[in-house]
C-alpha cells in the first residue's frame, strides 16, 4: 500500500477513535470528518444491537437484551454523548442535576425500546445513534463551534456542504427503509429539535461547545426512538419471552 493511502486510512481511523471505543491515536485531520462520525454512528448502533441479540439468543426476555443493547451503545461510543451531556448539564443546571439528567436520558432510551416492536430494534438503534451524530456535526456548519477540548469529542474540522448533503441523503434513506413514509416525519422532528436546541445554546452560550453538541445528540437519539415507538409500538410485553 502506498504511503498516501496508508496516511489516509490512518487519519480516518484516528477520527473513528475520537468518537468510539477504538483507541485514540495521533493523526492529522481525517478526510471527510463529518461523514466518518456519522458512519461510526451506524456502526455503533449495529454493534449495540448485535450485543443485545447475542444475549437474547440465550433465551432471556427482550427487556433484558434491549438494556444490554443500550449499554453496549454507550460503551462502543466511548460514552461521548453521556459524558458530554453530563458536562453540559453541570454547566447549565449545576452538579446536583447532571447525573440525574444523564440517568434519565439512558432510561428514556431503554423505555423507548421497550415500547417499540422488537423487529425494529436494529433499525432504531442504528438510526438513533447515527441521527444524534448527524445533528452534532450538522450544527457545526451553522453555529460558532468552540475549539475541541482534550479527549473524545464530536467537534470536527472543516468540511463542506456537499459532504454533509451526501451523509444526510444516506441517513434519510435509512429513515425511509426503517419506518417508511413516517420516517420523513421523524427526521423532520429531529431536524426541528436539533436546530431549535442549537439556536438556543448559541444564544445562551454564544458558542456550540463539544459538550453542548453531545447534549443535543442525546436529545435527538431520544426523539428518534420515541418517534419510532409511536409509529411501530410493541404489541406484547418486553418482559415476556
Amino acid at each position: 500500500m502506498s504511503a498516501p493511502a496508508r496516511n489516509l486510512l490512518r487519519d480516518a481511523w484516528g477520527q473513528v477513535g475520537r468518537v468510539t471505543i477504538v483507541p485514540q491515536g495521533d493523526s492529522a485531520q481525517a478526510p471527510w470528518p463529518a461523514a466518518v462520525v456519522i458512519a461510526t454512528g451506524v456502526a455503533v448502533g449495529a454493534g449495540a444491537w448485535l450485543c443485545g441479540r447475542v444475549v437474547g439468543a440465550l433465551g432471556v426476555a427482550p427487556a433484558l437484551w434491549s438494556l444490554v443493547a443500550v449499554v453496549a451503545a454507550i460503551v462502543l461510543g466511548a460514552a461521548v454523548v453521556e459524558r458530554g451531556l453530563h458536562a453540559a448539564s453541570e454547566r447549565w443546571l449545576g452538579a446536583r442535576w447532571a447525573t440525574l439528567v444523564v440517568g434519565g436520558s439512558v432510561l428514556g432510551r431503554v423505555v423507548a425500546l421497550w415500547s417499540l416492536a422488537p423487529k425494529y430494534w436494529l433499525g432504531a438503534l442504528v438510526l438513533a445513534v447515527a441521527a444524534g451524530r448527524w445533528a452534532a456535526v450538522g450544527l457545526q456548519r451553522l453555529g460558532d463551534v468552540s475549539a475541541p477540548g482534550r479527549g473524545r469529542t464530536f467537534v470536527v474540522g472543516a468540511y463542506g456542504w456537499l459532504e454533509l448533503a451526501v451523509a444526510s441523503v444516506v441517513l434519510a434513506a435509512l429513515f425511509v427503509l426503517v419506518a417508511g413514509a413516517v420516517g420523513f416525519a421523524i427526521a423532520l422532528a429531529a431536524i426541528l429539535v436539533a436546530v431549535g436546541m442549537g439556536l438556543g445554546v448559541q444564544i445562551l452560550d454564544r458558542e456550540l461547545a463539544g459538550d453542548s453538541l453531545a447534549a443535543i445528540a442525546a436529545a435527538i437519539e431520544l426523539v428518534v426512538l420515541v418517534g419510532l415507538a409511536a409509529a411501530e409500538p410493541a404489541t406484547v410485553s418486553p418482559f415476556v419471552r
